[in-house]
């Protein structure tokens, strides 16, 4: 069996097609990438209304903006576009607003992977904690090799991991100025 997209206007198959029971056919009238783009579309529209007033909380950056849900237990999902307005509402009274460089920076220095060691030393921090991991990675790395320890890898550590000390919040601890 095969159908005419009511939004392309191609003859497709009907497994082309999403279902629904109220149509005579079983199928609905737009094919499933017209229905995507449709969708797609629809949420960004919905995003953009959103986020149309409003500037990043820490640098004040109107371009490339993210929500940022502040406690990651009170979460309930990140895909609130497509939701109801008072339940959208009441997710996104749990968030920050973010600007996509800001949101990255926050999310990499409060991931298990905190300032002082050798993955944010690796991504790029020069921090005294991250130097001072570096260093100590390097030398732990230089005795073993010496003493052969690498070659088998049963006797490879695990990575330590610390708490983030509070200078790597930089300017995420300071208010935005008014």
């Amino acid at each position: 069996m095969h159908k005419m997209c009511r939004e392309c206007g191609r003859l497709l198959p009907a497994a082309e097609f999403y279902a629904d029971r109220s149509s005579r056919d079983g199928l609905q009238p737009a094919c499933k990438q017209c229905r995507r783009a449709y969708q797609r579309r629809w949420m960004r529209e919905r995003r953009e209304a959103w986020f149309k007033d409003k500037a990043c909380s820490i640098c004040g950056v109107e371009d490339e903006l993210e929500i940022h849900h502040r406690d990651p237990a009170e979460k309930v999902s990140h895909a609130v576009w497509s939701w109801s307005a008072p339940r959208r509402e009441a997710e996104l009274a749990k968030c920050s607003v973010l600007c996509g460089k800001c949101h990255r920076h926050l999310h990499r220095i409060s991931t298990r992977y905190g300032c002082g060691t050798v993955a944010q030393y690796n991504r790029g921090c020069r921090c005294d904690a991250c130097r001072t991991a570096h260093a100590a990675r390097q030398r732990d790395y230089r005795s073993r090799s010496k003493r052969g320890e690498l070659r088998n890898p049963a006797n490879r550590r695990p990575p330590v991991v610390g708490p983030v000390p509070d200078h790597a919040m930089g300017p995420l601890l300071r208010p935005r100025p008014a």
